[in-house]
């Protein structure tokens, strides 16, 4: 069965909204249109993963306080050394010093700074500048610390900063550099010193990582600087601590906007990298999906509803698609804690928007398709009469509108007509689905299922009525539905003694699909009864009048010549054979018209013959050979070979009967194949006196004979050839005749042959 042109263009819309939504998402990943969302998403689940920061990580600040009361900024070198010292006596695990000393002061300043973190027993580690863009076309510059620091430091990286579109620090690159060189994060060395990893939690090929946030500004633990270098904090405060120094008061510029910056919007660039060290030793460094496996994951959601836009109902497609959306966000939320960070806002966009988009496209869809089946339903031949009024809309809807009106006008007229032809049909109709259930039953129906079943059959199956019904042949069963032909016949009849003829009809939609089936139920009580006086007028006339007739040629054959005379003897006996012809072609006529016929495969060229062979006594009495030519082989047929033989037998008889003395009967058999099978061929000719062709017409009918010159002192009642027809029609075949007056005629004889 072949596509409609809806389906057809629903398939290729389907195609072109996944092409479509396709591209947009694969270009929302790859341009990051869509980050702003991906950054909101992601700073909300950091807010709702606040925690407790690092229990091992202390902020020792230069803040207000210290600016106040040491000095203003810059500090002399001799004060980091005084600060680092004061530190270095609690002896911390690592110092992290987020202080840039790349310009070189007075030596002794500058030497005293390096002695005090060669001298601090802990690790130091100290940022370097990268100044981007560099000098004579270079992507950037280096400048590292002063030679002491450099000597004394125990691992030197960069600090840098990475901000997203809109200003918020979220992520930073824990390696940079060209293909010459690159230069790890200040806290990736801290951090690899501290666990003996060869890289902090990253595939080599992924240099950059997202910060988990802890929580907003002030989260971490942190001490003024000016309370270490008087001396106020305890060692006992400062032992096995990672220390991070860094610059946190006003007006010192290292000041970023992060996710968690709470109401001031900024976050000190110490405490950012307190963040980042913390998220790295609790495990928590978030680690984005990108390349392939970023667009697979935005492009998988979007193929599962379009693959769902094809199989399920719009109710279930929209719950689905919400269903995706929170798959989606719980998925982002999940996937987060287990440090990884899959953005979700493209896969988001690309559901929000193809679901209106294939909505739409469907909808115009079915729309023209409506629009078009209802034009060529509006231009097809009417079988009522239908006053179509003009098209007067403009605008699509109002044309649909028209036209969906004109169409329900129409069934409702077509409806009601059928309704009201059915109802006026004289006969039992049953209209049923496919299961037997009747859907409509005219009067006459319904009369006779109430008085079989006590109800009018509505909302009733039609098996409730077959079980009234018992079949007149025991082998053909009436009480199961559905049939197993598409057209049956069957008579049947009741406990009350009345007949129907039973039919069905199997009924089909245009495309060729069964709909349900119709059901006839003929009452044929009467013509039963017909039946039966007409088989007590043979019985009558095989017996009661037989009897009579045969009695009064016994009388005249055994009588002497003095009791009868021989004339009139003569021709009473003659009268009497005469009767008695009738009678027998009469009833011959009868059991060709309504006998059940005994079928079995029969040999045409066998019946022929045998009818020759019959007739043989009346052909060589008068000199008249009977000649059988052309085919008499594979001639099978399936009949009743009795009133076959007796059908021929009338044929040839005529042929002798009507033909001079001395004349040829020839008798041709054939084969001819038709699309519906093989059919068998008898052509019986004779060189009679011929037929008129006025005559020819209605010969076959009862008591019609040839008239006129000498067929009519041929004996004859005129139902042999009347037989014949009957016979041969009720064998599925024909039988013609084609003469001329004075050259003889020939009678052909049609018949189905067996496959």
């Amino acid at each position: 069965m072949t596509a409609s042109p809806s389906a057809f263009r629903l398939r290729f819309d389907w195609w072109l909204v996944a092409l479509l939504s396709s591209a947009l998402i694969l270009f929302l990943v790859a341009d990051r249109t869509a980050a702003r969302i991906d950054n909101l998403i992601y700073d909300n689940l950091l807010r709702i993963g606040e925690r407790p920061p690092a229990a091992d990580i202390l902020l020792v600040t230069i803040d207000n306080r210290s600016l106040r009361e040491i000095g203003p900024w810059p500090w002399p070198r001799e004060r980091h050394a005084a600060l680092l010292q004061a530190i270095a006596k609690a002896r911390p695990r690592a110092i992290i010093d987020d202080i840039l000393f790349t310009e070189p002061g007075p030596p002794d300043a500058d030497h005293r700074l390096g002695e005090a973190m060669a001298q601090a027993g802990a690790p130091v580690f100290v940022p370097l500048l990268l100044s981007a863009p560099g000098t004579n076309g270079a992507a950037f510059d280096v400048i590292e610390p002063i030679e002491p620091v450099r000597k004394a430091a125990a691992g030197i990286g960069h600090a840098n900063l990475t901000f997203d579109a809109d200003g918020l620090v979220r992520r930073i690159a824990l390696s940079t550099g060209d293909e010459k060189r690159r230069w790890p994060h200040v806290i990736a060395l801290a951090y690899q010193q501290l666990r003996g990893a060869t890289d902090p939690t990253l595939p080599p090929a992924q240099r950059s990582a997202m910060i988990a946030y802890a929580g907003p500004p002030g989260h971490f633990p942190a001490i003024s600087a000016a309370s270490v270098l008087r001396g106020e904090v305890p060692s006992q405060f400062l032992h096995n601590r990672l220390i991070l120094i860094g610059a946190t008061g006003d007006g010192l510029g290292d000041q970023y906007p992060t996710p968690l910056a709470g109401p001031s919007g900024v976050m000190p660039g110490v405490e950012i990298l307190a963040n980042l060290f913390d998220s790295m030793l609790t495990d928590r460094l978030i680690r984005p999906v990108e390349g392939v496996a970023l667009y697979i994951a935005a492009l998988l959601p979007l193929w599962g509803l379009l693959f769902a836009f094809r199989r399920l109902s719009p109710r279930r497609t929209i719950l689905l698609l919400f269903a995706l959306l929170a798959v989606i966000f719980a998925a982002t939320a999940g996937l987060m804690l287990f440090g990884i960070w899959l953005p979700p806002a493209a896969a988001m966009i690309g559901l929000a928007i193809v679901y209106p988009l294939w909505g739409w496209r469907r909808l115009a869809a079915v729309s023209a398709y409506m629009v078009s089946e209802l034009e060529q339903l509006r231009d097809e031949p009417e079988l009522l009469p239908f006053d179509k009024t003009p098209l007067t809309a403009t605008d699509i809807v109002g044309r649909q509108t028209q036209l969906l009106g004109d169409a329900i006008k129409r069934t409702r007229d077509l409806r009601h007509f059928v309704s009201d032809r059915l109802h006026q049909m004289p006969d039992a109709m049953l209209v049923t689905d496919c299961d037997g259930q009747i859907m409509l039953a005219n009067q006459e129906a319904q009369k006779l299922l109430a008085s079989l079943t006590g109800n009018n059959g509505t909302g009733e199956n039609i098996t409730a009525l077959l079980g009234h019904f018992q079949p007149t042949d025991a082998t053909m069963p009436v009480s199961v539905f559905p049939p197993p032909q598409a057209e049956t016949a069957t008579e049947v009849t009741t406990a009350d003694g009345r007949f129907f003829d039973l039919r069905y009809a199997l009924q089909h939609a245009s495309d060729g699909q069964p709909v349900g089936w119709i059901a006839r139920i003929v009452d044929i009580s009467d013509a039963k009864a017909a039946l039966r006086r007409q088989e007590d007028v043979r019985q009558l006339l095989t017996h009661d009048m037989r009897s009579p007739q045969a009695s009064i040629i016994a009388v005249i054959d055994h009588s002497s010549a003095d009791q009868i005379d021989q004339e009139i003897g003569r021709r009473i006996k003659g009268y009497a054979q005469r009767t008695l012809a009738l009678a027998d072609s009469f009833v011959q006529l009868a059991r060709a018209e309504s006998h059940q016929y005994a079928l079995e495969d029969v040999d045409l060229a066998d019946v022929l013959i045998d009818a020759v062979d019959d007739l043989w006594p009346q052909s060589s009495a008068r000199g008249m050979p009977v000649i059988l030519e052309g085919e008499r082989h594979d001639l099978f047929l399936s009949g009743e070979r009795s009133l076959l033989t007796r059908a021929f037998i009338n044929l040839v008889g005529n042929a002798i009967k009507y033909s001079p003395d001395g004349g040829t009967i020839r008798c041709h058999l054939s084969r001819r194949e038709t699309a519906a099978g093989g059919i068998a061929v008898c052509a019986i000719s004779d060189e009679g006196i011929g037929i008129a062709p006025e005559q020819l017409a209605t010969l076959f009918e009862p008591f019609r004979r040839v008239s006129g010159g000498r067929a009519a002192r041929i004996e004859g009642v005129g139902l042999g050839l009347a037989f014949v027809r009957a016979v041969i029609a009720r064998h599925g075949g024909n039988v013609s005749g084609a003469s001329r007056l004075g050259e003889g005629s020939t009678f052909t004889v049609e018949l189905p042959l067996i496959d």
